[in-house]
C-alpha cells in the first residue's frame, strides 16, 4: 500500500488583528467589561491562546471560569466518600 504525501508547506496561520479588535467589541456592555480568551490549533499543529481584557479584573473573572471549565471536563481527581469517610468506623456511639 501507498503512503499517502500531505503538503507540510503550510504558512503559519495567524488571527487578523481586525477579527481580534472585532471580537472585543463584542464582548460586555461596557469597555472595563470586555475580553476574550481563545484557544485554538494552528496549521502547523501548535496550540495557541489569544486574549484580550478590559482589565485585570476582566482578565482574572475569565481566567477563573476558564479553569473550572478545565476542571469539569477533566473529571474528578478524587473521590468523595461523603459524609462516612472512615473516621468513626469500629467505633461505638457513647450517646
Amino acid at each position: 500500500m501507498e503512503e499517502e504525501e500531505f503538503n507540510t508547506d503550510f504558512k503559519r496561520f495567524i488571527l487578523p488583528e481586525k477579527f481580534l479588535d472585532r471580537l472585543f467589541d463584542l464582548t460586555g456592555e461596557e469597555e472595563g467589561s470586555r475580553g476574550f480568551i481563545v484557544c485554538f490549533v494552528d496549521s502547523l499543529g501548535n496550540p495557541m491562546v489569544y486574549t484580550k481584557t478590559g482589565n485585570r479584573v476582566t482578565e482574572m473573572g475569565l481566567k477563573k471560569a476558564l479553569q473550572e471549565f478545565l476542571d469539569d471536563i477533566e473529571g474528578p481527581r478524587v473521590i468523595d466518600l461523603g459524609e462516612d469517610r472512615g473516621e468513626d468506623r469500629g467505633k461505638e456511639d457513647s450517646s
